[in-house]
């Protein structure tokens, strides 16, 4: 078991904190492009930090901190431009570059002074791949974003969906490599809510953890297999620090919220009937899923 101080290290990822550096060097998704169909601005909320997602007039995403640094407005209450996102309250410009295209308000006896540059359109790294947008927050080196191989499947149909957990980040990434509870919790618990009483899943017998450099793998024994089986001879990867390849049906990305909350992000897909092939599907649907209601 962690100690308490060692548990905090791990699932505390505000700006300054350990994990919360090391995880902003890693990329995030936040949002689905097709959320965007039918607004302009979204507010986001990753690793503590609140934050405003936006497309502009030119199809350019931009990602900047929620409050404006002149009178902490809300900015995803602005409206967009050509090349930038406008504060509503007092039409300030801020680009996704964290530059200004026009200052606020001038004459009146008062001199342009421009705004003190301490970050102060929050500006942050960002990226649409998979036609999912995804997130690089600004402290640390900037990784690089490799082709998602699994986001672009040619004769496969790829919805989207996300929804959020009242855990930390850590507790949902652990249930990724618990594979016992598959067992029970996927298998003999869900018989149950269904009114059978059986057959239950198969017993665990054996299971192990194969460690790389980017990720580990757990494979498993079950009653009435060997490890000639799939189980045991093709580990389930997790690949560091929070996604989840699930076979060859999907994959999962545990998203840091903050301290308390996780957003769940899952890419599924089906192969398409050959007779349908060949086949190019232009839009990627998504949709969100609200925790159960206490």
């Amino acid at each position: 078991m962690l100690s308490v101080e060692n548990n905090r290290q791990m699932t505390e990822t505000g700006k300054g904190t350990p994990m919360g550096e090391l995880l902003r060097r890693y990329w995030h998704p936040i949002a689905a492009v097709t959320e965007f169909e039918d607004k302009s601005t979204k507010p986001v909320r990753l690793m503590g930090e609140d934050l405003v997602l936006y497309k502009d007039r030119s199809g350019t995403w931009g990602l900047l901190g929620l409050h404006c640094a002149h009178r902490r407005a809300d900015l995803s209450y602005g409206f967009v431009e050509e090349c930038g996102l406008r504060c509503s309250y007092q039409r300030l410009g801020l680009r996704r570059e964290g530059q200004l295209p026009r200052p606020a308000l001038r004459g009146h006896g008062e001199r342009e002074q421009p705004l003190p540059r301490r970050d102060q359109a929050g500006r942050l790294p960002r990226r649409g791949e998979g036609r999912d947008a995804l997130r690089l927050p600004r402290s640390g080196p900037r990784a690089a974003l490799s082709h998602l191989g699994e986001l672009h499947l040619g004769e496969r149909l790829r919805p989207g969906r996300a929804g959020p957990l009242d855990c930390n980040w850590l507790q949902a990434a652990e249930n990724n490599i618990d594979p016992v509870h598959f067992e029970w919790l996927h298998s003999n618990w869900s018989m149950v809510q269904a009114g059978k009483t059986g057959p239950y899943s198969p017993t665990h017998l054996k299971i192990d953890i194969d460690v790389w450099d980017y990720g580990f793998g757990y494979k498993r024994i079950l009653e009435g297999t060997t490890e000639a089986d799939a189980g045991w001879a093709m580990p389930r990867l997790h690949c560091m620090p929070n996604i989840f390849p699930v076979g060859g049906t999907h994959f999962e990305y545990r998203v840091p919220v903050d301290d308390t909350h996780t957003l769940s992000v899952v890419w599924a897909w089906e192969p398409v009937p050959v007779e349908q092939q060949p086949y190019v599907q232009e839009r990627v649907p998504h949709w969100y899923h609200r925790s159960p209601t206490p």
